[in-house]
This record gives structure tokens, sequence and C-alpha cells, in this order.
């Protein structure tokens, strides 16, 4: 999946993670990015699993209990019906058990080290967490212009949309107006038809010599 369209498919989702538990879009799609390779893992492709979330604790409302095994002797891994819900639970976990992470989720460097040096990297399977540090960083600031881009983007549709739509209203405003002529003409002709004549025709008048 190419960078910019893995953001078309995430914004939103990370937005709405954002606005429940406050947490820095750019941040979770940068974790997203670097935890599922820009969407092109199993994980994520097939379970919607963006995070390498693991299948330990209690189910939520985000998580139903559903796992998989990628391997034999591999760990379990959530698995999440909508995309969303992978954003969701990303998000509840960071803020509940990674708060001094979560706090920094503005600055990225320091966000990057608190998860790093955190139980969320785990050198016992395999990560350099120097190295995820120095990542996760270097995502934020991609995703971070990626982000922009998709930004200015959407303001130049909602522009052009705001135009359309005005020269659509002036074109209803015009065709209402001409509506509205061609109902008072119609009733002044109705009532013409209807009223009698000013002038009335005596018998006098048709009477000849």
């Amino acid at each position: 999946m190419k960078k910019q369209l893995f953001i078309n498919k995430c914004y939103e989702a990370a937005c709405r993670a954002w606005e429940a538990f406050g947490l820095n879009p750019v941040v979770i799609l940068a974790q997203a990015a670097l935890e599922s390779g820009w969407g092109q893992s199993t994980l994520s492709s097939r379970y919607n699993n963006y995070f390498g979330i693991t299948a330990y604790g209690k189910p939520n409302d985000y998580w139903n209990g559903a796992f998989v095994q990628l391997g034999s002797h591999t760990l379990k891994f959530r698995c999440y019906y909508l995309l969303s819900q992978s954003f969701f639970d990303y998000a509840r976990l960071i803020c509940s058990n990674y708060a001094p992470a979560a706090a920094m989720s503005y600055h990225p460097e320091a966000f990057a080290k608190e998860i790093a040096y955190s139980r969320y990297s785990s050198e016992g399977n395999g990560d350099n967490r120097e190295a995820y540090c120095r990542s996760v960083v270097s995502l934020c600031r991609t995703i971070g212009k990626l982000v922009s881009e998709k930004e200015v983007i959407n303001q130049k549709k909602q522009l052009f949309l705001c135009k359309y739509l005005k020269k659509i209203e002036s074109f209803v405003s015009f065709l209402l107006a001409v509506s509205n002529l061609f109902v008072f003409r119609w009733k002044k002709i109705c009532r013409s038809r209807v009223c009698p004549c000013p002038y009335p025709v005596t018998s006098q008048d048709n009477t000849l010599g």
C-alpha cells in the first residue's frame, strides 16, 4: 500500500480515536505505519490489527476477544472486525497503560522515547529500542507532511464545492424569480378572463339606428 493510500484509508480512524482519547493522530498513524508496514502486514490487511496488539487481557468495547496465531509458536494477536476498532483499542491502551507516552503525543520525540523504552516495545521479541524510537520520530515527520498535503487537498475540494454550490444557488434563485414572474402573469391573465368588463354592454348599444 502506498503511503498516501495508507493515510487516505486510516486518517479518519486516527482522527476519531483522537476525538475520543485526545491522542495526536499523527502519532497514531506513525505507530500504525511502523507496526503494519504501511498496512501491508497480514495482521493488518486480514485481521485489521494495525498495531500488533497481542490478545492478552479482557475483551473491551473495541475488541471482542477474537485472536489469531500466525504460526504454530507465535504470540496470539487480536482480531478486529473493523479497522476503526483497532485504532480505538490502541488509543485506549496507550492512554490507560502508557500514560507518560500519551501525555507526550504532541511531542513526537518524547513520545517515541517513552514508547520505545516501555513494555510496548519488547527487546525479547527482537525490538531494538533505539532503532524503534528513531523510526517513530521519522514516521511522524513523514506522516505530518502527508497529512498536511491531505488537508490542503481537502481545503481545495471544499473551496471548489463552495463555489459550485454558490453557482447552483444563483441558478436556483434565477429559476425561482422566473417562476414567480410566470405565476404572477398567469394569475393576471386569469383574473382578466374571470372579472366582468368594467363597461358592460347594454341593450341600447345593441339597437340599430
